[in-house]
């Protein structure tokens, strides 16, 4: 693979995608999208034949109303060409990422078919403007919404640990194999890949030295779970592959006393002694001492970079070595992490 002609299209891909390339598009889904939004509020409310659903009813109606008003303000002729240039950019990368690594091109194959469902949709509506035909268009302009956002935080994910797609791995780097079973959205996969590259950050700078002199340089990325091979400044490679190693013996250990899925501890001094951030930094020459405050800050955001990156993974694989629960202890542990990701939606 070319990785430097990948991560160009990559970047241009992202570019395609944005608000300023395809405006109108935006424009639209911003205006439409929100009916949904309103409907997912209680919407067990909008079903019941009483005071209460006739309100919610009427609510919704007239908020349609109102936005029919709107979207006539949008030119359906201009929507269209910009729609047919983004299709066409779509197709184009979807050609080269074939090629390249196919994993891109199933994010794009959504964002497609969402797309031709929009205007299908969107063409219905403009013969019709009623209520029902605006609220079909509703539903495929979130649902468009939605595959165009985790497409492009995948992306951003991406493009932010590729600082510079111009160093090539060679042996004075050191290198991680990180593989994760767990990554059940787009979301996540973005999310976890931002860890990361937060976690390595905050190590590299307690060496005294920042990602613009050892930038992570991405060897592999694989879809359908996780896998990542980067290489970057040798002792901080050793020091995220121990402190990974720890992490997640830790969370998993926790789960096999409490059944219950576990974060790092909170207080600094016990995250130090657990991970030995301090006592590997001063093995590997550098005085704790003189960076204290440094160490319990970047132990803090390690920490909790962790829990997301480890916390919700009954099988963890670094650098060929597998960490696991095994079969029985491995699905419960995946139905808590199922229940805890319903939760958390339902609190957000």
């Amino acid at each position: 693979m070319n990785r430097k002609r990948l991560y160009k299209n990559l970047e241009n891909l992202s570019r395609l995608l944005s608000e300023s390339s395809v405006p109108l598009i935006y424009e639209a889904i911003n205006l439409f999208s929100p009916i949904v939004n309103e409907l997912r509020k209680n919407p067990q409310d909008i079903l019941t034949e009483n005071n209460l659903g006739q309100q919610k009813r009427l609510q919704v109606t007239n908020q349609i109303k109102q936005i029919i008003q709107k979207e006539k303000a949008i030119k359906f002729r201009n929507l269209i060409v910009q729609s047919a240039r983004l299709e066409e950019g779509l197709q184009s990368a979807q050609s080269f990422l074939n090629k390249e690594d196919s994993y891109y091109s199933d994010f794009l194959s959504e964002i497609e078919q969402n797309l031709e469902n929009f205007l299908s949709c969107y063409e219905n509506h403009t013969r019709a403007y009623s209520v029902s035909s605006c609220l079909s268009l509703s539903v495929s302009a979130s649902e468009l919404n939605s595959s165009l956002a985790a497409t492009k935080e995948v992306l951003g994910g991406v493009l932010s640990l590729n600082i510079s797609s111009e160093i090539e791995v060679n042996a004075e780097l050191g290198s991680l194999d990180l593989y994760l079973s767990n990554v059940t959205s787009l979301k996540s996969f973005a999310q976890k890949l931002d860890a990361l590259s937060e976690i390595y950050n905050e190590l590299i700078n307690l060496y005294g030295l920042t990602e613009n002199d050892y930038p992570i340089v991405i060897e592999h990325l694989e879809n359908g779970s996780l896998w990542v091979k980067i290489a970057g400044h040798t002792l901080t490679a050793t020091l995220l592959t121990s402190i990974l190693t720890t992490a997640t013996l830790h969370y998993q250990e926790q789960f096999t006393v409490t059944g219950q899925l576990n974060q790092l501890p909170v207080a600094v001094k016990v995250a130090d002694n657990l991970l030995k951030i301090s006592e590997s930094l001063e093995k590997d020459g550098v005085d704790t001492s003189e960076i204290k405050e440094n160490v319990e800050s970047a132990t803090r955001k390690i920490s909790k970079k962790l829990d997301i990156l480890l916390g919700d993974q009954p099988s963890v694989e670094i650098n060929d070595v597998e960490l696991n629960l095994g079969d029985v202890a491995a699905n419960l542990f995946l139905e808590e992490a199922k229940n805890n990701r319903l939760e958390h939606h339902k609190d957000s």
